[in-house]
């Protein structure tokens, strides 16, 4: 976890500061895409990324007065939210019954340093949890 590059060390510092995929792309002279990508192996690997504000859609419905009496409106709304990142990684005497168990570096006095943030399913967090476990993509039963 020590040894990153420059490149990627100037692409976590431009991106925590809230660059876009393109600016990096333009600063470093690399396609977008390629940008983009290299984010998302370092989240896999376990590097803390700011956490873009995501907009949750939510579905309202409002009665309406028209010519014809009350109709029901449904109404889109954005609303933004944010996912709490862990302040820091901790060590295997430091987890705790509900801490997330899933590796993110390695520490030469530490030894393996974990997430630590609140458990969702099983042993990690909902994020952690996204990575290692997904629902297989063909039912098993039409093979046999």
């Amino acid at each position: 976890m020590n040894d990153i590059s420059d490149k990627n060390k100037t692409i976590i510092e431009m991106w925590n500061n809230g660059a876009t995929g393109g600016d990096i792309a333009h600063t470093l002279s690399m396609t977008r895409s390629a940008v983009l990508g290299q984010i998302a192996r370092l989240k896999q690997k376990g590097f803390i990324l700011r956490v873009a504000k995501k907009q949750e859609v939510v579905k309202k419905t409002k009665e309406v007065k028209t010519d014809k009496g009350w109709k029901k409106k449904i109404e889109y709304v954005y609303v933004e939210k944010t996912v709490e990142e862990p302040q820091s990684f901790l060590d295997i005497l430091e987890l705790k019954y509900d801490s997330c168990r899933y590796i993110v570096g390695r520490d030469k006095n530490r030894g393996a340093l974990y997430c630590g943030a609140a458990i969702d399913k099983s042993s990690y967090c909902k994020e952690h949890h996204f990575l290692c476990y997904y629902p297989p993509k063909n039912d098993i039963r039409h093979m046999i």
